[in-house]
């Protein structure tokens, strides 16, 4: 029996700090997208292209790493990355550089760098919300939170929703409602 294990842009750390937490939500929000999360390749090539656009270029090995990392797995191959920095160069999200050096960098197009830039805006939108939405609930509860506990809740509420997201390794296309390959 294969091991199982979280794959995808919302295993969310806990302890990440507060880029970390923007970059991650925002790599969520465009993988749960509908029109962006139709094969587990675009969902990589949309947190390759997020990757790119907050942390600059970067080489093939160094993406796999960075995304591996981000997802918390050891699933996303070389040639995985490749093939997505291939067809993201196609429709123009991504661009090589030093095409004869080695090893080959990739940097997001200034349209990707942008529509990235939105994601990354909404995210940080989206946790301030959060953030006002639990110290007013706490308010109304007749709590009084410190910055630091009302931080605490706000990650233990994205913990559940990455929990809630989590896709399999087994089965990667099972959370984005398509069927499972074997």
């Amino acid at each position: 029996m294969a091991v199982q294990g979280p794959i995808g842009p919302t295993a969310i750390d806990v302890t990440m700090d507060r880029r970390t937490e923007l970059q991650r939500l925002a790599a969520t929000r465009a993988a749960l997208d509908p029109e962006r999360r139709r094969t587990r390749a675009d969902v990589l090539l949309s947190a390759i292209v997020e990757f790119l656009a907050a942390s600059g270029g970067r080489s093939v090995a160094a993406l796999t790493s960075g995304i591996n990392e981000i997802w918390r797995t050891h699933s996303v191959t070389n040639k995985e990355v490749e093939t997505a920095l291939r067809y993201g160069e196609s429709v123009g999200l991504v661009n090589q550089s030093g095409a004869t050096a080695s090893p080959i960098v990739w940097t997001a197009t200034d349209g990707a760098t942008e529509e990235s830039r939105l994601d990354r805006d909404w995210a940080h939108r989206v946790l301030s919300e959060l953030d006002e939405s639990v110290t007013d609930k706490a308010d109304a509860l007749g709590y009084e939170l410190s910055d630091d506990e009302r931080r605490e809740v706000v990650r233990n509420l994205l913990r559940a929703l990455a929990d809630g997201c989590k896709v399999q390794e087994e089965a990667p296309a099972a959370g984005a409602g398509l069927p499972a390959t074997s």
